[in-house]
């Protein structure tokens, strides 16, 4: 029998056929020492399956050759008991395991009852696994003693292509800032600080959105108002295509979505003194005495490429190579 020494929820931990696998995971520690005692390198594993896991976010995400496989919502440490950060690898995966209760107690066989679920994949030694759990309700949540949950049919799913070796990389992200490649829209999410890090301020997402490429920077009252909004929901943010009027660049922050160019009203309207109105009232966008249909995006208006034309007269080039949409006056 395998008997691991961890964290309180499952200090050690055994699985079937216990014999066998313990002579397995003696010859494994004994050649990862004589390899340190002699200063060679372990053979190297290849880097086709990743994990990530963002604790903020209770997510776990795999990916195959550098493409997502999967992503799926786990449980982590409760503070107290943090989840570690940093860079691991699975060392072991036992199918079926028995969980010994933290203090003292009978052990708990494979079953519905197991906390564990039915499924272990250890990535830090001692004790500290991702596994399947015997109470589902508790994933979303900071309620472990540092191991990461998984709703049973995942963690399963996951042990079956997952090898040993597979890398392992924990994070502690309030902010994140993704950018569509295609589109060039970004994507800005905030989550909980359960552990209190105080890692989301205006800097933070300062820092991450210039990282991204982002060019039209918000001041440090519209960030805190991004992360606010962001905590709800995702905020988008325009890309970072820039908008030019006869060479002159009036914005940086047309985008596209549903395959349409989009293009900041209020830069336009004021560059070429094109009056626009919003009626509140009655809920109407007025620009150069005409009603519009415009897109809204945090609070700003967006028109299409064709409305841009027709309502301030000017022709429009979108030069996808520069990340630029061009305008010239009309005639």
């Amino acid at each position: 029998m395998i008997r691991t020494k961890g964290p309180e929820d499952h200090p050690f931990i055994s699985g079937a056929g216990g014999g066998d696998v313990g002579k397995r995971v003696l010859c494994f520690f004994l050649i990862i020492f004589n390899l340190s005692v002699l200063g060679l390198p372990a053979a190297a594993v290849p880097v086709e399956w990743e994990i990530k896991v963002n604790i903020p976010a209770y997510r776990l995400t795999v990916y195959q050759n550098g493409e997502v496989y999967g992503s799926y919502p786990i449980a982590v440490g409760k503070p107290g008991n943090e989840t570690p950060v940093g860079e691991f690898a699975i060392v072991r995966k036992v199918k079926n395991p028995v969980w010994y209760p933290p203090r003292g107690g009978a052990p708990v066989p494979s079953g519905p009852a197991n906390p564990l679920g039915y499924r272990w994949l250890e990535y830090r030694t001692p004790g500290y696994g991702i596994h399947g759990t015997s109470n589902p309700a508790s994933i979303g949540h900071a309620v472990s003693l540092g191991c990461i949950r998984m709703n049973n049919r995942d963690v399963e799913a996951l042990y079956e292509v997952l090898p040993v070796g597979t890398p392992v990389r924990i994070v502690y992200e309030t902010v994140t800032v993704e950018t569509d490649g295609t589109t060039g829209e970004i994507r800005v999410r905030a989550y909980s600080d359960i552990y209190g890090k105080g890692t989301t301020t205006a800097a933070v997402l300062q820092e991450k959105l210039a990282a991204a490429g982002y060019t039209a920077m918000p001041s440090e009252a519209e960030l805190l108002a991004i992360l606010a909004q962001a905590t709800a929901a995702p905020v988008y943010l325009a890309g970072s295509i820039a908008v030019e009027l006869n060479d002159r660049v009036l914005a940086a922050d047309a985008f596209v979505a549903g395959g349409l160019l989009l293009v900041p009203l209020k830069a336009l309207g004021e560059a070429l003194n094109v009056p626009f109105t919003w009626d509140g009232g009655q809920n109407k966008l007025m620009v150069g005495g005409r009603e519009v249909a415009a897109c809204y995006r945090n609070g700003r208006a967006y028109l299409t490429l064709e409305q841009a034309e027709m309502l301030f007269d000017v022709r429009g080039e979108w030069r996808t190579g520069e990340s630029a949409v061009v305008f010239r006056l009309a005639g």
